[in-house]
């Protein structure tokens, strides 16, 4: 089994655009640094760290010009072109977007600003509710039989709330519904290496199913192949989801001697979801070899 240091990989990548912030990055080149696929560098880093890889390098350049424009004389153009922006009036717009202040109103009025910070991966440590450091379940599944309704989405225009609302609407049509009823939020495996911030990819919302008879229409079938998962809990509400996923890319695995196999990851809900409850638990499945 390899065994690979995604922390390590993973501030490569952002020490990497730490110190590109003033030149022309190339997204490609990023996941290179971090020795990931484009798509798989993608999805891991807006797991990890909450926001996607264009949104952070956005609001990178424009705390740093943020930074110039309050504390140096240097021209206001000079400034959009130092930070990639096409011209100053595009600038400008992302500027008020970013702080709700025009740069001169910001130079003139010696206006304060939020400083987003660079990303520093550290290895922290998530706990159940015991009080025991988080450790996965590593299991065989056998093949999984699902139902449900697929969509694209992207990670800019995160759609998979709107599916999983379709998807509840139409719960109720879905005959042979396993006893347990499981629900699966399934994203595709896809190998592709052309992958951005607008690349769509497939990803499913369903039920595990103990057949596929009489399937409702514009619903579709799935089997989740078998193989061997981490399964990890994650405790609490969705607003802490990146704090579990971070320290599965950034904590486990890089002392696991696990790397991911070619396959499709999902999150498990059972009886133990709550929407929005502290209470609430699910399992999140990565596929290892």
């Amino acid at each position: 089994m390899e065994n690979v240091d995604y922390s390590y990989a993973m501030n490569r990548a952002l020490n990497y655009i730490e110190h590109n912030l003033m030149q022309v990055l190339d997204l490609e080149e990023i996941a290179n640094r971090a020795n990931y696929s484009l798509f798989h560098f993608h999805r891991i880093f807006q797991k990890s760290n909450g926001i996607s890889l264009k949104s952070y390098i956005r609001k990178r350049r424009l705390s740093e010009a943020a930074r110039d424009v309050l504390f140096s004389k240097i021209p206001l153009k000079k400034i959009a072109g130092d930070y990639c922006f096409d011209s100053q009036e595009s600038f400008t717009r992302a500027f008020r977007k970013e702080f709700n202040k025009t740069p001169g109103e910001m130079r003139r009025n010696s206006l304060s600003f939020h400083y987003f910070e660079p990303i520093i991966i550290r290895k922290d440590k998530i706990y159940n509710r015991k009080g025991d450091i988080m450790t996965p379940q590593i299991i065989e599944i056998k093949d999984i039989k699902v139902v449900g309704i697929k969509d694209k989405s992207t990670i800019n225009q995160n759609t998979i709330p709107q599916l999983w609302d379709r998807f509840n609407h139409a719960y109720c049509t879905i005959k042979n519904k396993s006893k347990d009823a499981r629900c699966l939020g399934i994203c595709f495996y896809t190998g592709m290496t052309d992958f951005n911030n607008d690349t769509e990819f497939e990803y499913l919302a369903s039920v595990e199913v103990d057949n596929f008879d009489e399937i409702p229409e514009k619903m579709m079938k799935y089997v989740v192949k078998g193989g061997k998962y981490a399964v990890f809990t994650h405790v609490g509400t969705l607003a802490n989801l990146k704090n579990t996923y971070s320290f599965i890319y950034n904590e486990w695995l890089p002392s696991s001697g696990y790397d991911f196999a070619k396959s499709d990851d999902f999150e498990l809900y059972d009886h133990r979801f709550k929407f929005g409850q502290e209470d609430s638990e699910f399992d999140i499945y990565i596929p290892i070899k």
